[in-house]
């Protein structure tokens, strides 16, 4: 089942897309203000205040009794005889910000007129009520219109994603074996319906091949047990027989411990054939102990190459789980180690939390260590490696009860094998 919070994720994610458009927009808004301010204040007040100018020189020179500009937001001054004293020493030219004292800044333009000089006095409170009404005033309409398209933008997209959501929800609460599902009854005539519909048949797959599955390893349990237990007891039955040479009956002792041995990793496979993920296990066991057999074993598996095995056990190594599943995990690491060391010395070492097998083989090259576990592996080259499974079945065995398995290289030559049984 997926356990990733589908609620609310996707939805979220609108929330923030909004909220970065809000403060866009509001970005926006405030360097349009500045931008307003300034093209009113340099750009349009200047024009207009050297238009005035223009006409006034045009006009008193065709008729010497034309009078000054005079407006609610214009005072014109001629001559520094009629100018206020806090306007003498300006320079013609065009003055943004003019301080009178104790008051706001005024944008003053100076132009001399034959032997005199005109002053013309933009009012200050005139010019942020100009802004206020030219500028903000339409930009904060706007502004509102845009926040009310992105929320309801927010709204449609989150109503439209609603759907696969809550889709998403079922699928993720829906069993591994469901098969009618029946999604698509609740998406009618719609693009979500699509995708339900497809998830149905998808699902409908997915029951068939677990059943199949299971009918699988149901079957396979019962063949394979039937003839395992079969060479069990006969090799029991020819253990008993007095008539036996002692060489006899030690190859029958060791088939029938053979047996046993298989039907108890058979039993591992199996339950890792139908479950998946970890778990916790009941039973217990003591690692050390079945790091000694699994080394017992390969000396009897390797006696014509007389493998030179050793056992550190420096440590008490108790391991929730089934003494099958180690013994898996710890055996075929060992005869890795034996398949590829051939006469070189093999350490296995039992510590508190971990198990180090440690050979003296080729090792294997950096750049393909991550993929060893995986199976079909053999890119060491030993004449008595198999199809490469074993690596492949330690990894899944230390998936489903939560281990951790490591290889590195060691120096001068082999490979370090550790199993670490702490969760």
């Amino acid at each position: 089942m997926i356990t990733r919070p589908l609620r609310g994720s996707l939805r979220r994610r609108l929330l923030v897309n909004l909220g970065v458009q809000f403060l866009l927009i509001s970005a926006v808004a405030v360097a349009s203000v500045y931008a307003v301010r300034y093209v009113f204040g340099e750009v349009l007040m200047r024009r207009a205040l050297e238009l005035e100018a223009e006409q006034f020189v045009d006009g008193r020179r065709a008729d010497p009794a034309y009078p000054l500009p005079l407006t609610r937001n214009l005072v014109s001054y001629l001559g520094s005889d009629t100018a206020p004293e806090w306007l003498h020493g300006l320079e013609p030219g065009f003055h943004r910000h003019v301080r009178r004292a104790r008051e706001h800044t005024h944008p003053v333009y100076v132009r001399d007129f034959g032997d005199r000089r005109l002053y013309l006095l933009f009012r200050a409170d005139q010019v942020d009520q100009l802004v206020l009404y030219f500028g903000l005033i339409p930009l904060a309409c706007v502004l509102l219109a845009l926040y009310l398209t992105a929320y309801l933008g927010y709204v449609y997209t989150r109503r439209s994603v609603s759907p696969i959501i809550g889709l998403a929800d079922r699928v993720s609460r829906l069993p591994a074996d469901a098969a009618n599902t029946d999604l698509a009854r609740d998406y009618p005539d719609s693009e979500v319906g699509v995708l339900a519909e497809a998830l149905d048949r998808y699902a409908r797959r997915i029951a068939d091949l677990v059943q199949r599955e299971r009918a699988f390893t149901g079957d396979a349990s019962h063949e394979l047990r039937t003839a395992v237990t079969i060479i069990g007891n006969s090799a029991e039955l020819l253990c008993d027989d007095a008539s036996l040479s002692a060489a006899a009956r030690r190859r029958a002792e060791t088939i029938h411990g053979a047996a046993r041995d298989l039907g108890e990793v058979l039993s591992v496979l199996l339950l890792l054939a139908r479950e998946t993920g970890p778990r916790a296990s009941s039973e217990r066991c003591e690692a050390g102990a079945i790091a000694a057999l699994e080394l017992e074993r390969c000396r009897l598996l390797y006696a014509t190459s007389e493998p030179d095995l050793h056992l550190h056990r420096l440590a008490s190594l108790p391991v929730q789980a089934p003494s099958p599943a180690v013994g898996i995990v710890l055996g075929n690491l060992l005869r890795n180690a034996c398949n590829y060391s051939r006469h070189g010395p093999i350490s296995v070492t039992v510590l508190e939390t971990s198990i180090t097998i440690a050979d003296s083989g080729p090792g294997i090259p950096e750049q393909e260590i991550d993929n060893a576990l995986a199976g079909h592996y053999r890119a060491r080259g030993a004449s008595r490696a198999g199809k490469g499974l074993g690596l492949a079945i330690v990894q899944r065995v230390c998936e489903r009860y939560g281990w951790q398995v490591q290889l590195a290289n060691r120096q001068p030559h082999g490979l370090i094998a550790t199993v670490s049984f702490v969760k």
